[in-house]
Parts: structure tokens; sequence; C-alpha cells
């Protein structure tokens, strides 16, 4: 796998710890990591600590230039802890973000698990407040749910290699 660091002046690609990653400031740890099982059509994310717009932006950035990658993807994102859901005010700057990236999906399903009941209750109201086009989103607690809820997809072309990123 790869990873991605940059800032709007340095890019460079690394690896580390066998995950990609894709992170605003060069000696930060990561924030978003993620990785694509392109014959699942499913990318695996994990958010970790606190993170900001621009995170989400080079996440964003970073799938769409991974050439394993395609729109119709479903996502699971796992959310680490109660640090790393952006604070409520956040959302207002994520909107149009979130909106334009999920009018390039199609179809796709996004599961995200989070760390505790609170914090699936205040995330799946938050969903409520985006415009999510035609993905489908849905929030739990325990990853085995999640999976579920997503199910099987049909069998793809397996991609030359698994790819990922970490922002």
């Amino acid at each position: 796998m790869r990873s991605i660091r940059s800032l709007a002046f340095w890019k460079s690609r690394a690896t580390v710890a066998g995950e990609n990653v894709a992170s605003p400031l060069a000696f930060r740890e990561p924030m978003i990591t993620y990785t694509i099982d392109a014959a699942a059509g499913l990318v695996i994310c994990r958010v970790q600590h606190g993170i900001s717009v621009l995170d989400v932006a080079n996440y964003i950035q970073a799938l769409m230039r991974d050439p394993n990658f395609t729109p119709g993807c479903d996502a699971l994102v796992t959310i680490a802890d109660v640090a790393s859901i952006p604070p409520f005010e956040m959302l207002r700057y994520l909107q149009p973000l979130i909106s334009g990236w999920t009018a390039r999906r199609g179809a796709a399903k996004w599961a995200l698990v989070l760390p505790n009941e609170v914090a699936r209750t205040m995330a799946q109201t938050a969903l409520q407040h985006l415009p999510l086009h035609d993905v489908q989103a849905c929030c739990f607690v325990h990853e085995a749910e999640a999976r579920a809820w997503l199910g099987p997809r049909p069998s793809r072309e397996p991609a030359a290699r698994e790819s990922g990123a970490a922002i």
C-alpha cells in the first residue's frame, strides 16, 4: 500500500505501517487511513483522532486518484474514538464537500461504525442534514452489523493490487 502526505507545497508518497496515508501535516500521525478491496468493491476507512475539513478533502482527493477506486465502491468507515468525530459546527463546512462527493459516487452504500451508541445517534442525526444524493448511509456500533448491512457485492474483476492511503 501507499501513503500520501500532502501540503499545498509538498507532496510525496510513502508507506506508514503498511497503510496509505494522506495527512495535511508532514509529521502528524495520519487521521484517515484507507484500503481498497477492488474485488469486493469496498473502501475500508479508519478515522482516528480529530479530523479537519482539510483531512476530509485530502481523503477524497487520494481516493479519486487511486487507480483501484471506482465511484460505485461501498465504504466501511470505522471511527476509532469519540475525539475522531467532527464537531457538529464543522458540518456546515463539510456539507458542500460531502454533497459534491456523493453526487459522484452513484448508488454506493456507506456504513459508519462509531465507538458508542451516543456517537451513533449523533452521527445519524448529522447525516440527515446532508444531501447524500444516491448514496445510502447508515451508522452502527458494531462492525459485523455494518458489514451485514453492506452485504455482498456482485463479483468484479480483481485489480492488479490493493491500494489505500491515510489522510
